[in-house]
């Protein structure tokens, strides 16, 4: 669904009285309210991290939308760059300024830092989770991550759930709410399971068994 044939949803509920700008926003609520729910795979994507040469932290990430990390891999080197909390970087290793291979990579506040400082050209991959662009009324289909066969019920009937809301509708607002419940568990159980062909491999990810950084 365009984001207008939404309105037209809403529209049909009722709303017509509602602005344009409100009825844009509790849609635009509802989705971001629904990516943050779980880490469906619609949201995956990825993207080659670049760097100063000065600071851990990519130079392009300010513009990548980023919600998640799933995986990062050094493609210079050939070499997955691992996880580590802040805090215990700061009680195992040195200096922040250290610069090298890259082997770790750490958040602070909402900034990745890869940890040494990879040196200028060197190329590292991020798959990761994406927040979804912001809409307006001219959104198409095709640039919703939602997936088409889910708008009504993830996207239309959370911002229906708000717009009662908004009236002090209460028990409609509960009601929409319960469908877009019934509709986060339908798309649960349709989209995680994305092929039948042969059972999924369990791959051991201990720690224990991950190789010593020095």
């Amino acid at each position: 669904m365009n984001v207008s044939d939404m309105l037209s949803v809403l529209n049909d509920h009722g709303f017509t009285d509602e602005s344009s700008i409100r009825k844009v926003e509790a849609l635009q609520t509802a989705i971001w309210e629904v990516e943050g729910l779980h880490p469906w795979p619609w949201l995956e994507t990825s993207a080659n991290l670049a760097f100063d040469g000065t600071t851990g932290v990519p130079t392009n990430w300010s513009s990548l939308n980023h919600r998640a990390t799933l995986r990062v891999r050094d493609l210079t080197n050939n070499a997955r760059v691992r996880p580590i909390a802040l805090e215990a970087w700061e009680d195992q290793y040195a200096s922040l300024d250290d610069s090298g291979l890259p082997q770790l990579y750490y958040f602070e506040g909402m900034n990745m830092h890869v940890w040494p400082t990879p040196a200028v050209g060197t190329v590292i991959r991020c798959r990761f989770m994406q927040w979804s662009p912001p809409i307006d009324d001219t959104t198409l289909e095709s640039a919703i991550l939602v997936p088409k066969y889910f708008h009504k019920g993830l996207v239309c009937n959370g911002a229906l759930s708000a717009l009662y809301d908004m009236e002090d509708d209460s028990d409609l607002a509960v009601r929409f709410d319960t469908r877009r419940d019934k509709a986060v568990a339908l798309a649960l159980e349709a989209l995680y399971k994305r092929q039948y062909d042969a059972p999924d491999a369990i791959v051991a990810t201990d720690p224990d068994d991950w190789p010593l950084i020095p």
